[in-house]
């Protein structure tokens, strides 16, 4: 299954307005994959990029690896995870809070 132009451009559309974008615990395979390009998209504009659960992110990647490696690289370029978010408070205030990284 692959996104049409369509949606890739509405999608891109809201990340270009978006200040932060995060990923949540979503299972990455063949049909949302695109996830990620738009998460490297984000970055490219200077987005903040959380990616909730990355330490797991290996596995819920159902693309024979190809996600992981692209997840490292979003790592690379910038892209942060947060290990334990248990609701969206606890998200909303993490986001309120100066960010650190160690």
């Amino acid at each position: 299954v692959q996104i049409s132009s369509v949606s890739k451009h509405e999608n891109e559309r809201f990340v270009d307005e978006a200040e932060v974008v995060i990923m949540t615990r979503v299972p990455i395979g063949p049909g949302n994959s695109f996830i990620l390009s738009l998460l490297e998209f984000a970055l490219n504009k200077n987005k903040k990029i959380f990616i909730i659960d990355g330490a797991h992110f290996a596995q819920r990647d159902f693309t024979n690896g190809i996600a992981t490696s692209f997840y490292n690289k979003l790592l690379k370029k910038g892209a942060t995870y947060i290990q334990n978010i248990e609701n969206e408070q606890e998200l909303v205030i993490l986001l309120r809070e100066p960010l650190v990284t160690i």
